[in-house]
């Protein structure tokens, strides 16, 4: 594990010390190097967590080049078929929300959180613990309606822009397959998101999404 946490910095190993020992519902390793404290999964040796404790006081790169980092680095990790899925900048650290998509299925599930500086493209966070909780083999994507049926159950008030396959968790702890709507609200302009079960045609969930000059929040 200390050698993990060593490749993950890209640091000599020698330069890593034994922080603690986490005996939590996802057993960890936890190291420090410098400003950073990386923790290492005892089962598999994946990386849990990583945080920088120092201030970013300059933004050079933009979100686009953080983005592209930040998937980079977790397909470097071992987190493959990540994608984007939105991103925030605050003090000058663009955090990148990714979700695992396979087949073109968003799984919401399985998420990972990443920061990027925007001073100098370093990663100063990770929390890919509800990946490391949730992910599984899921069965194939098997709709009992098409994505056009679905659609004509979206609120005629909202406009469409886009849509996607996924996977959302509920607060039972099951997963519901949907198709999600990005949609414009013709009243108010305001952009959100609505998930139809592709299999009975219920609004399992409709989310608000809040476009800020640092991105974009889901509410």
């Amino acid at each position: 594990c200390k050698t993990i946490a060593a490749q993950c910095l890209d640091v000599n190993e020698n330069k890593v010390s034994f922080e603690s020992d986490e005996k939590s519902k996802l057993p960890c390793y936890t190291y420090k190097c410098g400003r950073y404290t990386v923790s290492v999964t005892k089962q598999g040796g994946y990386i849990k967590s990583i945080l920088y404790s120092g201030v970013i006081h300059e933004n050079s790169l933009s979100e686009e080049n953080a983005v592209a980092i930040a998937q980079d680095f977790l397909d470097n990790l071992g987190y493959t078929d990540m994608r984007e899925s939105y991103y925030n900048t605050e003090n000058n650290i663009c955090t990148v929300n990714f979700a695992y998509c396979k087949n073109d299925v968003y799984c919401y599930s399985d998420l990972i959180k990443c920061g990027v500086s925007l001073e100098d493209g370093k990663i100063v966070s990770l929390d890919s613990a509800t990946y490391l909780t949730n992910h599984i083999t899921r069965d194939a994507f098997s709709p009992k309606m098409k994505m056009k049926e679905a659609q004509k159950l979206v609120s005629p008030y909202l406009t469409v822009n886009s849509s996607k396959k996924c996977v959302i968790p509920k607060e039972n702890g099951a997963e519901v397959q949907c198709y999600e709507f990005d949609c414009t609200s013709k009243d108010t302009g305001e952009d959100t998101l609505v998930y139809i079960n592709c299999d009975n045609g219920n609004e399992e969930d409709i989310m608000l999404l809040l476009h800020t000059d640092e991105g974009t929040l889901v509410k």
